[in-house]
């Protein structure tokens, strides 16, 4: 197999691995043109005084070689890039808690891309113990000043990033189908889902293979999805 077939089908798998169960707080999209990009939505989510209910808030992810596979023989983390003002993470540039690519000494061989997403959530949730990071603005806004970017969030990301929430919306109406059904009969509906290895193979007869050089991460993102200026961004503030 190779290289660059082995890669895609270690994406593919990641990606199914982060869908398949029921996430009250986050949905997944990968592009459709360019697996080494995801785009995350981070949504239902609360925290101290309830700062960001309401809120819905955009994330590009990029893959790197090796993310979440092969760390330990020097694979570099994802890259997380916010979209969506938050409050937390500043948005069109690199964030880091901790975890990403300006921590490299504090990564974990077993995380996958759907645990980095969590650490994401759990930064937003938890800001008030952030003890450092890379392009944060958490002590920027107060929690009012949180919550008024909550309310306008859902309109920012219609404004800005329409096509994104369309491939996360028909993403997430695709994957949700095959989430455990909890009943009697989950047993029965379990044994007659697509495997994982399935999705796979049929995933990697659409997909072409990929490739991305090792430790380099892939900035060709398409127009069609989000502006690739910061200047063409609307801000509705």
């Amino acid at each position: 197999m190779s290289g660059d077939l082995l890669r895609t089908k270690s994406i593919i798998a990641q990606f199914i691995n982060a869908t398949k169960d029921k996430n009250e707080n986050v949905k997944f999209a990968m592009d459709e043109t360019n697996i080494n990009i995801w785009y995350v939505l981070l949504h239902g989510i609360s925290s101290y005084k309830d700062e960001f209910v309401g809120g819905e808030y955009l994330f590009r992810i990029h893959i790197p070689e090796g993310a979440g596979k092969e760390w330990l023989k020097g694979g570099k983390p994802p890259r997380f890039i916010p979209l969506t003002p938050n409050g937390v993470y500043k948005i069109n540039v690199v964030s880091c808690i901790g975890i990403g690519e300006y921590h490299m000494g504090s990564k974990v061989a077993s995380m996958g891309v759907g645990d980095f997403v969590t650490q994401l959530v759990s930064g937003m949730i938890a800001y008030h113990d952030l003890k450092g990071g890379v392009n944060l603005v958490y002590t920027e806004t107060d929690e009012r000043g949180k919550q008024a970017l909550a309310k306008k969030s859902v309109d920012f990301n219609k404004v800005n990033y329409p096509e994104v929430m369309r491939l996360i919306n028909d993403s997430y109406s695709e994957y949700s189908k095959r989430f455990p059904v909890l009943s009697e009969s989950s047993s029965a509906s379990s044994a007659s889902s697509t495997s994982a290895a399935d999705r796979i193979r049929e995933l990697s007869v659409v997909i072409p293979p990929v490739n991305n050089p090792k430790g380099k991460y892939d900035m060709n993102v398409s127009r069609d999805l989000e502006p690739n200026q910061k200047d063409d961004v609307k801000e509705l503030y």
